[in-house]
């Protein structure tokens, strides 16, 4: 069964896959997707809400496929996008789809659509489509909407029998977390997972003890901190000095910068703090800029 975010209605969805489809509304602000593709034949509410359609909805995400579909320039316009998009169908799905239609050529290190020249640079073209594949997520282009419309189809008619197959069907592995379970990180506790030797569990450990990346960091420099399990001080030293922090160097939030420390420079160590009450918070931005996600 196809669903289909009911915002999909009137745009250029054709006529062959409103016909068997089902339009679902809230599907898109519930998983980030376009399309839900399962292999189940059990009903859904025609909304997303809480309560047991949810549970229902979940079976269907359990063993379906999601799909994103962008078409020509809608697609160039919403690379910078794509990244939150995937992450937001992840955290509901394990076989995340970008559907890709149109005629994308380079020419002069642009993207022509169609025939048409665009100011978008090839390398931002086949960059986003590189990242979706690396961060998990699968890619597939079509010529025209039409083909694409065809390859909804196809997976439809498809995906029950591929399920139950003995066929291996690779997906990304999930995260594990903490106790065994599974990890759905917040977009911040990713980038604490790629802090040196870190990894899912241990930036759950501290994303669950102190809530906000800032947070995170403050601790992480504090040598007062309250200890957390599976993380010893030779490991914090370790990410101090990938901070670009001394062993006498703190990160420490305040609320404002000018008054507790006369300059609006927003990267703030221990040592320049004098003002009393500069331990609130602030967000480091300068800090976070540099970090790797």
């Amino acid at each position: 069964m196809i669903y289909y975010d009911d915002s999909e209605v009137g745009t250029r969805l054709g006529q062959s896959v409103i016909e068997v489809g089902v339009p679902l509304t809230g599907l898109e602000q519930y998983t980030g997707a376009d399309f839900l593709i399962s292999p189940l034949l059990k009903p859904l509410p025609r909304i997303v809400h809480s309560g047991p359609g949810l549970d229902r909805i979940n079976e269907h995400l359990a063993v379906g496929m999601l799909v994103q579909r962008k078409s020509e320039a809608d697609f160039l316009s919403s690379i910078p996008k794509l990244d939150h998009i995937l992450q937001r169908m992840q955290n509901r799905g394990s076989i995340c789809w970008l559907l890709v239609n149109g005629t994308f050529k380079p020419i002069d290190e642009h993207v022509m659509v169609n025939g048409r020249t665009t100011g978008w640079k090839w390398r931002a073209y086949r960059g986003a489509l590189d990242a979706w594949q690396f961060r998990g997520g699968m890619v597939h282009e079509e010529p025209t909407d039409a083909l694409g419309d065809e390859w909804l189809l196809a997976w439809d008619r498809k995906l029950p029998a591929l399920l139950k197959s003995t066929d291996k069907l690779i997906t990304p592995k999930p995260l594990a977390g903490i106790d065994g379970g599974i990890f759905h990180p917040r977009p911040w506790e990713q980038t604490l997972a790629s802090l040196p030797d870190c990894g899912p569990q241990r930036a759950e450990v501290i994303g669950s003890y102190c809530g906000t990346l800032a947070s995170s960091l403050w601790w992480i420099t504090d040598p007062n901190a309250k200890p957390l399990p599976g993380i010893g001080p030779k490991l914090r030293e370790k990410w101090q000095r990938y901070l670009g922090l001394t062993a006498h160097q703190s990160l420490v939030p305040v609320t404002n910068v000018s008054i507790a420390t006369g300059t609006d420079d927003p990267f703030v160590t221990h040592q320049m703090v004098t003002a009393p009450g500069a331990l609130d918070l602030i967000e480091i931005n300068s800090l976070l800029a540099e970090l790797p996600y």
